[in-house]
């Protein structure tokens, strides 16, 4: 795989872009904020509720009525674009008595 720096455009030798480098990665609005908050927590996760609360501080509506719904279609996505970069959202666990966690990891290297 071939990784290129998200401000330059030139190609990355080590297995991924520095962390920092993902603020340069082209993003929605929303997954800004998502990717910026899981950079600010990084190496450690976030919490789906705080990751809302990232996203819709600002809307007077509070967000879409099942925010952790919309989260999950807006993460599937971002684990694809930042694959490019050498970085991923690994799958939170779900089902009875798990909270949901998200953080950023860099892509195994075969």
């Amino acid at each position: 795989m071939t990784i290129h720096c998200p401000c330059c455009g030139h190609e990355i030798t080590a297995a991924r872009a520095p962390i920092e480098a993902l603020a340069a990665v082209p993003l929605s609005h929303i997954q800004r904020r998502i990717v910026d908050a899981m950079v600010k927590a990084y190496p450690s996760k976030i919490g789906v509720a705080k990751i809302v609360d990232a996203v819709y501080w600002d809307d007077p509506d509070g967000g879409p009525l099942e925010p952790e719904r919309v989260l999950q279609q807006i993460i599937y996505r971002l684990r694809l674009s930042l694959t490019a970069y050498g970085w991923t959202i690994p799958a939170s666990p779900g089902g009875r008595g798990h909270h949901g966690l998200y953080g950023l990891a860099p892509v195994e290297q075969r």
